[in-house]
């Protein structure tokens, strides 16, 4: 039986409306289901480097990754909720990390903290930025 849940939701706070609206901008490209993630993965047999490189497509993870917007007036916030496809290896966690570090990285003070799952219907869909 499969114990995952059927969404995630991370809250991601930046120092100002205008620094939000860029990183959720950047998000949206970071979460495109068509979008390919790399891997690396070393090994050193007989003291030789072996490298396999694997190739993560974000759709076989995720059936859709929300970018949403908070409430007026704290516009320096949105909220990104990662929805799991029922069939995903437990690897999606591995993607939704990666996919999270990259955006903290951009912003000069960004802050990343998981949501509980009844309170990401408080957003509203960003649109047109």
């Amino acid at each position: 039986m499969n114990h995952e849940p059927a969404s995630v939701s991370w809250r991601v706070k930046c120092e100002s409306a205008e620094e939000s609206d860029r990183i959720a901008e950047l998000a949206r490209a970071e979460v495109a289901l068509g979008r390919t993630l790399k891997s690396v993965h070393r090994a050193f047999p007989n003291g030789i480097e072996v490298a396999i490189v694997k190739e993560h497509q974000i759709s076989k993870y995720f059936d859709r990754i929300d970018v949403l917007a908070g409430h007026q007036p704290d516009r320096s916030m949105f909220c990104l909720v990662f929805h799991p496809r029922a069939d995903a290896s437990s690897y999606w966690k591995d993607i939704m990390a990666r996919i999270l570090q990259s955006i903290r990285d951009v912003g000069k003070s960004v802050s990343i903290t998981v949501e509980q799952p009844d309170k990401s219907e408080k957003f509203s869909t960003i649109a047109g930025l």
